[in-house]
C-alpha cells in the first residue's frame, strides 16, 4: 500500500493489525483501508459463491422480500432521491445484488437497470424480477454521457478497490443535476472507535469486537468529511446528510446479547452525530 486512492498521500499509520490483514489511515484525509487489498479475482470468487448470498445480512433480499428494516431503508432513500428528480428517468443501481432495490425502484415509476459483479446475483435478478442488470465492476464499464437521472450505491462503495476511479466514471454517467446516493459504513462511528476498548474487557466469543467490526470484505472506510471529499472532486455537489443505524442481528455480529449491546451504543454514537452508517446524497453540477 503505496498511496491513499482518495487524495493520493503517501502518509499512512497503521491504526489496526487484525490476523488476517491491517487497517491503515490516511495521515491526510482520514480514509480508512485494508491491507493487503485483496485481488479482484480472490474478490469475484466470494461474490460468485451461493453461500455468500445465503447470508444473514441477505435473509430479505429474495424476490417474495417483505418490508422490514432494510426496505423501508430503500423506500426512505427513494423518497429522497424522487423528491429531487420529480421527472424521474433512467436509474441505476450499482452493486445491485439479488435486484430487491430495482424492483422497489421500477414499482416507483423509474426506468432501472444494475450493474452487479457476482454472476450468481445477476442470473437471480434477471430470473425473479425481470430487470436489466449487467455482470462486471462498474469502474471498468463504458458508460454513454449524461445518461441517467439517478445511480445509487448501497453498501457498494467500501467493497471496491479504487473509490475514487468507480466515481469518477460514475459521475460522467450522470445527467447534468443528476443525482447520485451513497450509503455505507462510518469510519468514525461511536461503536468503530469504542471496539478496542471493549475488547479489552469482554472476552472474545468467537470473535473479538474489533473482529466484527472490520469486515474482509470492507476495503475502504469513509466518513462523512472525506465521502464529500470525494464526490465534489468528481464535480458532485453534497445536498444531503444523514445518519443511518447499525444493523448487528442481520450482519451477524456475535450472540444476541452483544448484538443489543451494540444496537444500544449505536444509538448513543447517533445522538452525538457518530452512527455506524450514514446515507450522503449529490448532485451532478451542470457543468
Amino acid at each position: 500500500m503505496q498511496r491513499c486512492d482518495l487524495c493520493s498521500s503517501k502518509h499512512l499509520s497503521l491504526k489496526l493489525r487484525l490476523p488476517r490483514f491491517s487497517i491503515l489511515k490516511c495521515c491526510f484525509c482520514g480514509l480508512l483501508v485494508q491491507c493487503p487489498l485483496p485481488t479482484q479475482e480472490q474478490l469475484d470468487r466470494v461474490y460468485d459463491d451461493p453461500e455468500y448470498w445465503n447470508r444473514p445480512y441477505f435473509s430479505n433480499c429474495g424476490r417474495d422480500y417483505k418490508r422490514d428494516d432494510k426496505i423501508r431503508l430503500f423506500e426512505a432513500g427513494l423518497e429522497r432521491i424522487s423528491r429531487l428528480c420529480p421527472a424521474k428517468g433512467p436509474l441505476l443501481d450499482v452493486g445491485c445484488g439479488t435486484g430487491v432495490f430495482l424492483d422497489i425502484a421500477r414499482k416507483a415509476g423509474w426506468e432501472v437497470s444494475g450493474i452487479e459483479s457476482s454472476r450468481y446475483a445477476v442470473e437471480y435478478a434477471k430470473r425473479n424480477f425481470r430487470v436489466q442488470v449487467r455482470h462486471g465492476l462498474a469502474d471498468e464499464i463504458l458508460f454513454p454521457g449524461n445518461q441517467y437521472r439517478a445511480i445509487t450505491l448501497w453498501d457498494v462503495i467500501e467493497h471496491v478497490r479504487s473509490p475514487i476511479k468507480l466515481i469518477n466514471r460514475l459521475s460522467k454517467a450522470l445527467l447534468p443535476e443528476g443525482i447520485i446516493l451513497i450509503f455505507t459504513p462510518n469510519a468514525n462511528s461511536f461503536v468503530r472507535e469504542l471496539s478496542p476498548l471493549l475488547d479489552s474487557v469482554i472476552p472474545s466469543k468467537p470473535k473479538s469486537f474489533v473482529e466484527m467490526i472490520y469486515s474482509p470484505l470492507h476495503l475502504h472506510y469513509f466518513n462523512r468529511p472525506n465521502i464529500r471529499t470525494l464526490l465534489q472532486e468528481n464535480s458532485i455537489e453534497v445536498l444531503e446528510e444523514y445518519q443511518a443505524p447499525m444493523a448487528p442481528k442481520r450482519a451477524g455480529h456475535g450472540t444476541p446479547a452483544r448484538q443489543i449491546l451494540l444496537r444500544y451504543l449505536d444509538m448513543g454514537g447517533s445522538m452525538i452525530g457518530k452512527s455506524y452508517r450514514f446515507i450522503t446524497i449529490g448532485q451532478r453540477n451542470q457543468n
